[in-house]
C-alpha cells in the first residue's frame, strides 16, 4: 500500500523541514564563540546569533538551514490546510505560507543586517501565532474530522510559546539589547527570558509540524500499487 503522490511529498517535506533544523541549528551552537568568547547559551543567547556573520562560525549552516526549512514548512502547511479543506484550514495554510517564508528571509537576512532581519523575524512570529491559532480552531470545527484531535495539544503549546515570546517585552519592559555587544559595558544576564521563551517557539513549531506531518501520513488514503 503506497500514499498518494502530492500527499506523500508533503509529508515528507512537513518530516524533512523541521529534520534539516537539528543540525543547522546544534552545529553552529556547539561551534560558537560569541564576541566576549562565550560559549552559546539557549538561556541568554538569541537563536538568530547563531547566523551572525563574522561571530558565529557556522552561520552560512544555520542560515542554509533556515532558507531551506522555511520553504519546506510553508509548502507542507500550505497542503496541510488543503487537506482540512474548510474555510479556516485554507487561511491556516495561507498563514503557514507566510511564516515558512519569513523563517526563510531570516536567513537570507542575518542579524548582521537588523532592520530586514527584524522584519523577517516578526513576520515568521505573527505569522506562525495566527497559523497555529487557525490550525487548532479548524482541526476542533471540522465534522470531517481530517486531522485528529491530539493535535490539539502541541498546536496549544505552541501558541502559547508564541504568545509568551510575542508578550513577554510588554510584560517585563522593552529589554536591554545592550547586553549583545560586550563593548556597551552592560553585562549579558545569566538568564533572559525573552531569549528561553524564544527557544521555546523553536522546539514547540518544530514539534508541532513534526506531529502534523505524521497525523497527516496516518490520514491519508492509501491505494495500491503493483510492481
Amino acid at each position: 500500500m503506497t500514499r498518494s503522490g502530492p500527499g506523500r511529498m508533503a509529508r515528507l517535506g512537513g518530516l524533512l523541514g523541521p529534520l534539516l533544523l537539528v543540525p543547522g541549528v546544534l552545529l553552529p551552537a556547539l561551534a560558537y564563540t560569541g564576541k566576549a568568547g562565550e560559549a552559546y547559551s539557549p538561556l541568554n543567547h538569541f537563536i538568530s546569533e547563531l547566523g551572525e556573520v563574522g561571530v558565529s562560525s557556522l552561520a552560512w549552516l544555520f542560515n542554509g538551514s533556515l532558507v531551506v526549512s522555511g520553504l519546506l514548512m510553508a509548502a507542507f502547511l500550505l497542503f496541510l490546510g488543503r487537506h482540512v479543506g474548510t474555510r479556516l484550514g485554507w487561511a491556516a495554510g495561507i498563514a503557514g505560507v507566510v511564516s515558512g517564508l519569513g523563517t526563510s528571509a531570516v536567513g537570507l537576512y542575518p542579524m548582521n543586517d537588523l532592520p530586514p532581519h527584524l522584519t523577517a523575524a516578526f513576520t515568521f512570529f505573527d505569522g506562525g501565532l495566527v497559523t497555529v491559532i487557525l490550525f487548532a480552531v479548524a482541526i476542533l470545527r471540522d465534522r470531517g474530522r481530517k486531522l485528529p484531535r491530539w493535535l490539539l495539544v502541541p498546536a496549544a503549546a505552541t501558541a502559547l510559546a508564541f504568545a509568551a515570546f510575542l508578550a513577554w517585552p510588554y510584560l517585563t519592559g522593552a529589554p536591554d539589547f545592550r547586553m549583545l555587544d560586550p563593548l556597551s559595558g552592560v553585562p549579558r544576564t545569566d538568564v533572559w527570558g525573552l531569549a528561553v521563551t524564544e527557544w521555546m517557539v523553536l522546539v514547540t513549531i518544530v514539534g508541532f509540524i513534526a506531529c502534523s506531518a505524521v497525523a497527516l501520513g496516518r490520514s491519508l488514503p492509501s491505494s495500491t500499487s503493483r510492481d
